[in-house]
Order: structure tokens, then C-alpha cells, then sequence
């Protein structure tokens, strides 16, 4: 009987670490070597979590990360009338990871010498650190929630190209009296003295162009 309650005990030894290890893995994120991984990262990186500036609700930055994928997937598949994907772009591709590392387009990731996506050390160590926050503690919370919603978006677009909630820009077609597109094509940090130029038209805040610290942009009508 002894030689029994010695053998359980450290069974239940076992499986109590065995328990506790599985349950510290709150957040993971694919490699940023895939397409899903490394999408995963630029919304990640363009949006706030708790404690840092711009953030205002885990629904704001959920929809931040939403807005940006459609602006990825505007780029790629809903060009507008009298203009061409590489003046929307600054590429013409096919390719998700092509519209993320374009010349001047998503600060902070871009193409190494040997042409693979690559981003700054910068962007590398935030995630670290908040995947060092999102799986420490007794349970998931709001930067696991977060980190774990980036990822599952960016899975669903690669694999299945869907976003289960609509581009809020969608049906807007007049801005200041100006005729417009419709739908978000770029997005900048959200101060007056950042602004992509040209046929860009920034959308304002009564429109909700304002979202997770970030100001989002339609284009200018053509035709």
C-alpha cells in the first residue's frame, strides 16, 4: 500500500507539472517565415496593447488588426477604377508578404539582401515581450486574447482569403464633398502631420477613420 501511494504521488507529480506547463503556453504565434506568421506580426506591430499609447479597448485593437488586413486585401484584390495596384501599392503582385514589404509602404518590414521578408530587430523584441506578458500569470488574458486574435485572422486569410467581418469603409463614397472609393487603402499613425498624399482622402473621425491609434484612407474617385 505504501509502495502504491508513492508510485500515485509522484504520477500526480508529473502530471500537476505536466498540467502547469500546458497551461503557461497561453499565447503562441506561427513563424514569421509563413505568409500567416508574418502577417501576423505587422498587425501585431500596428496595433496597441494594454498600457501603450493609442490603446483604448482589446474590441479597438481587434478592429484595428481587421481594418489593416482589409487595406492588405484591398491592395491585393479591389483596385479601383483609373487606377493601377502599383500606384495604389507601389507592387504589382500577387502576394501578401509582396504588398507588406513594398518600398516605403509598412515601416519597419521589408526584403533582406537575399530577398526574404525580414523586419527590424525592433518588432522582434515587442513581441517577445508581450508574449512574455501574455503567457505568464494563472490564465489567458488580454495581450494572450490579443496576440491569439492576430493570429487566427491572419490564418483565416491566407488559408480560406476570409475576413469574417466587413471593411467598415465599404459603402463610404463622399468625404468633404469629395467623391471617393470606398473602402481603406492605407493607414498611417494618427497625427495631422501624417498623410500618404497624393489621391489619398483621409477618412474622418465621424466616419470612424480613427481606430486603434491609427487614421485610415480611402482614394479619391477617377472615373
Amino acid at each position: 500500500m505504501a509502495h502504491f501511494r508513492k508510485t500515485l504521488f509522484i504520477f500526480n507529480f508529473i502530471l500537476l507539472c505536466s498540467t502547469v506547463s500546458f497551461a503557461g503556453k497561453f499565447a503562441e504565434l506561427d513563424s514569421p517565415d509563413t505568409e500567416q506568421g508574418y502577417l501576423a506580426y505587422l498587425l501585431i506591430n500596428e496595433n496597441p496593447f494594454p498600457g501603450e499609447k493609442g490603446y483604448q479597448s482589446i474590441e479597438d485593437s481587434k478592429k484595428g488588426m481587421r481594418q489593416i488586413l482589409w487595406v492588405i486585401n484591398n491592395r491585393l484584390n479591389e483596385i479601383p477604377e483609373g487606377y493601377t495596384q502599383f500606384q495604389i501599392a507601389n507592387v504589382k503582385t500577387k502576394s501578401v508578404t509582396n504588398i507588406i514589404t513594398a518600398k516605403g509602404q509598412c515601416e519597419g518590414f521589408h526584403m533582406d539582401d537575399k530577398g526574404k521578408p525580414s523586419f527590424e530587430n525592433r518588432v522582434q523584441e515587442r513581441i517577445n515581450y508581450l508574449l512574455k506578458i501574455a503567457n505568464s500569470g494563472k490564465g489567458p488574458g488580454k495581450f494572450a486574447e490579443l496576440l491569439n486574435y492576430a493570429k487566427t485572422i491572419s490564418r483565416n486569410y491566407i488559408d480560406y482569403l476570409k475576413i469574417y467581418k466587413p471593411d467598415i469603409f465599404m459603402d463610404l463614397f463622399v468625404i468633404n464633398r469629395i467623391d471617393v472609393t470606398g473602402r481603406g487603402y492605407s493607414w498611417m499613425t494618427n497625427r495631422d502631420y501624417y498623410n500618404p498624399g497624393g489621391d489619398y482622402i483621409s477618412i474622418p473621425d465621424k466616419y470612424d477613420g480613427s481606430i486603434s491609434g491609427n487614421r485610415f484612407f480611402t482614394l479619391k474617385k477617377r472615373n
